[in-house]
């Protein structure tokens, strides 16, 4: 799997941090694999709404399980499903019926990759939380993890960056993967030397 190409730039840019900075350096030759189908993307994006990691992939792969496959196969699917059918699976009220809006849009045309990648960021945004159960979150986790070589670039990443530095906040160091290296204020993910999550 391709790391995508703007990946290099985008640890250039967050390098003035010193938590970044170690980072980067204990995570040397890895990054975030290039998108190979947007589909999965929605599926894990819309899954990790307010649960941890783990829940979130238990939950995409009844999901996919369900569909049979990952992917376009996966949209065909689950547009053709009902919220219940989802509901069934585990998800909420609010997931099902987001996971078979997205479908439904994706099999139309108009949340595949290509009808996005003409759109800046804030209109990508705005498209996909015109749907119900979609928000800013939700979007973000799209536009940053949807990436492919073409879509969306590394301001996404430098963009959420600039938002982690909230003056006067302060750094949730226990909940960072890097020990001694101190976190920029107000980030509040998880930082980890291991590799960056791949949903592609």
């Amino acid at each position: 799997m391709a790391i995508v190409t703007w990946w290099n730039k985008a640890l250039e840019a967050l390098s003035g941090e010193a938590y970044f900075l170690e980072a980067r350096r204990k995570t040397a030759g890895q990054g975030l694999v290039a998108c190979e189908n947007l589909f999965n993307t929605y599926v894990r994006a819309v899954c990790g709404q307010q649960v941890n990691t783990a829940v979130a992939e238990k939950m995409a792969q009844s999901v996919f399980r369900y569909a049979g496959d990952k992917g376009d196969n996966a949209a065909d699917a689950l547009a053709g499903s009902s919220v219940d059918a989802l509901r069934d699976l585990g998800l909420s009220q609010t997931k099902a019926g987001a996971l078979v809006a997205i479908a439904q849009k994706y099999v139309e045309g108009s949340f595949t990759a290509p009808a996005l990648e003409a759109l800046d960021d804030a209109a990508v945004r705005a498209r996909l939380t015109g749907v119900k159960g979609v928000g800013p979150w939700t979007a973000d986790m799209v536009l940053i993890f949807g990436s492919t070589d073409r879509m969306f670039g590394h301001k996404r990443i430098t963009g959420c960056a600039k938002r982690w530095k909230k003056p006067g906040s302060v750094p949730r160091t226990r909940r960072c993967g890097l020990r001694g290296a101190q976190p920029p204020h107000g980030f509040c993910g998880r930082a980890s030397p291991q590799p960056p999550y791949s949903i592609s």
